[in-house]
């Protein structure tokens, strides 16, 4: 899988300075990249601290479905040093809740709980969208025009703008 960029492997290419403007005597220097995407398990594998599931989360952040395999079959991500997991967390920007006093953190669970934060927020935000459509089709079934619709609708739904409730109106027939 391509993440949009080949790691640099010298000082030169890091720099992005054009081979025609290198000058002729100036050091190049090899560059020993840790870049987890391009790594395999087994490489990531051989690091011996938290920086191991550092790597595999960054490694996996972008495929939600080994991402979550990763962390619910790898132990070390029930019993993770909170320290680790805000790592991870600042690095993959990731919205998990770390709860501040603990000293350990299970990453699975808090992705569960992250998951149904937005799963409650979509089924929320579904509820007012079919409450909202539901509003516009009885109002028009009890009058002939429109007028007074949009400022009905506005009045109803504090968090509804002016756009949005147009949006519907075009949209729901």
């Amino acid at each position: 899988m391509s993440h949009g960029f080949s790691p640099a492997t010298c000082l030169l290419e890091a720099a992005a300075i054009p081979v025609g403007w290198r000058l002729k005597y100036a050091p190049d220097y090899r560059i020993n990249l840790i870049a987890p995407f391009h790594m395999s398990e087994e490489e990531i594998g051989t690091f011996q601290t938290d920086l191991k599931e550092v790597m595999l989360y960054i490694k996996y952040s972008d495929n939600k479905n080994q991402l979550l395999n990763l962390v619910e079959t790898d132990e070390k991500f029930h019993n993770m040093r909170r320290e680790t997991a805000e790592v991870i967390r600042a690095i993959t920007k990731s919205n998990f809740k770390i709860n501040e006093k603990t000293k350990v953190v299970d990453v699975c669970v808090a992705i569960q709980e992250l998951q149904e934060d937005s799963w409650n927020e979509d089924k929320t935000e579904g509820r007012n969208e079919g409450e909202i459509i539901g509003c516009i089709k009885t109002y028009r079934k009890f009058k002939d025009t429109d007028d007074g619709l949009l400022e009905y609708l506005l009045n109803t739904f504090k968090d509804l703008d002016e756009k949005t409730a147009l949006d519907y109106m075009k949209t729901v027939l």
